[in-house]
């Protein structure tokens, strides 16, 4: 079982920058009181020291866009970097492939098990 969190970030220059940013995205919008995930206010260091913080309890974080399009840019072009410099998040992939990346084995082909019955 892996644990993963739903995370939507407002980031920003500064925290009121952040802040001020979440107020009017939650203006323009009726916002229901069960959100789709825990939302983080503030500057890309603070989210990544939060995210830090937490990588610790949790296998990982799915970051949901506060906004669209282009809702996920500043969380990619500020927030992972600096989870990268952390060393919390990967630079490259360990494989070629996601079987590869996930560290499974590859199966044998149906073909091979029936050369190995028929002999």
């Amino acid at each position: 079982i892996k644990i993963l969190v739903n995370i939507v970030p407002y980031i920003g220059e500064t925290e009121n920058e952040a802040n001020k940013l979440r107020q009017e995205l939650c203006g323009l919008i009726e916002v229901n009181e069960q959100t789709s995930g825990i939302e983080l206010v503030g500057t890309a260091q603070a989210i990544a020291d939060q995210l830090e913080k937490w990588s610790e309890l949790v296998d990982g974080f799915i970051s949901l866009s506060p906004f669209l399009p282009n809702g996920r840019d500043p969380f990619i072009e500020s927030v992972v970097p600096e989870l990268q410099k952390r060393r919390i998040f990967r630079s490259e992939y360990a494989g070629q492939t996601l079987r590869e990346h996930l560290s499974l084995p590859r199966p044998a082909h149906p073909a091979t098990a029936m050369t190995e019955q028929a002999s």
